[in-house]
């Protein structure tokens, strides 16, 4: 069975238990996502999307989920992350000593998806993180792991177990929503376990396994933009955790966000109780009042 065939099984056979129910679904416009969507219509699921983006900020990411949503039938909210600094420095005290988050990656991600969290009607979320993890196909893994399998698969295997760090910290701190990694499942690992980086990165586009499940290729019925990180592209959020260098946060020595995370958290520097992610919500109809449903 090639690896494309049991990518598709798996993902059928892990939500179908969702079959008939209705779901949130995190939705951007890249693969990973919109394969995840195209699973849940397939299986009969009723379907919400939701995409961020910065508060008063236009995005391609989120234009194209919308269309996608559109043209599947699907339900579509946009969150708009709160652009305000001083919200953005009592959120990242939250995040670095309530939560005990370190990395860059980690506290950047999870603020976009906490905030969307509250914003969501729905019980249920599924992401489609920790795929990124198994093709491994930054350049980093595969300047270093291109021609050493087992390496690469201790690579994938440390990747899958931030994801899923990533998701019980979310289950945990998401407003009682629940989180599901729609790619985090071990028998995605045990199916790559065999698999080159070679193997799993030939053909074009990048993921080209995952748009093999539905010929998207020749017959696109979505559109699909090249991956990226929350972060990046045009959403504005890397620029936006970058202003807190302009604040009284700045470190005496360092000139990175990174460094600043660092002397906010040795410093123990903020208040995490002024953040809007630490206080309890009464419901999710209360706080959604910025976003708009199709």
């Amino acid at each position: 069975m090639s690896l494309s065939k049991k990518i598709k099984a798996i993902l059928l056979d892990k939500l179908s238990q969702y079959r008939g129910q209705k779901v949130a679904l995190g939705l951007s416009s890249g693969i990973d996502s919109n394969a995840v969507l195209l699973i849940l219509k397939e299986l009969s699921v009723r379907v919400h999307a939701y995409s961020f983006c910065l508060d008063g900020r236009s995005t391609e990411d989120v234009w194209v989920a919308r269309k996608n949503a559109d043209r599947l039938g699907v339900d579509f909210t946009p969150v708009f992350l709160p652009s305000n600094i001083r919200s953005l420095m009592d959120d990242v005290a939250f995040l670095i000593h309530s939560v005990g988050l370190e990395k860059k990656t980690m506290i950047e991600c999870l603020w976009c998806l906490l905030h969307m969290s509250r914003e969501v009607k729905e019980e249920t979320i599924i992401l489609g993180l920790g795929i990124d993890s198994l093709f491994a196909n930054a350049k980093g893994p595969k300047l270093q792991f291109r021609f050493n399998l087992d390496r690469l698969n201790a690579y994938r295997q440390a990747k899958i177990k931030n994801v899923r760090t990533q998701l019980r910290i979310l289950n945990q701190q998401g407003h009682g929503k629940k989180f599901v990694g729609a790619y985090d499942d071990d028998r995605l690992v045990d199916a790559f376990s065999t698999v080159s980086w070679d193997e799993a990165n030939r053909g074009n586009p990048r993921k080209a396994p995952l748009y093999r499940m539905f010929n998207l290729k020749d017959e696109p019925p979505i559109s699909i933009n090249p991956p990226m990180n929350f972060q990046c592209g045009d959403s504005g959020i890397r620029e936006h955790f970058a202003k807190l260098m302009d604040t009284e946060w700045r470190p005496p020595t360092g000139t990175t966000v990174i460094s600043l995370y660092n002397h906010v958290r040795k410093g123990k520097i903020g208040n995490p109780k002024e953040s809007v992610l630490w206080q309890p919500i009464k419901s999710c109809q209360e706080v959604s009042g910025s976003s708009t449903t199709r």
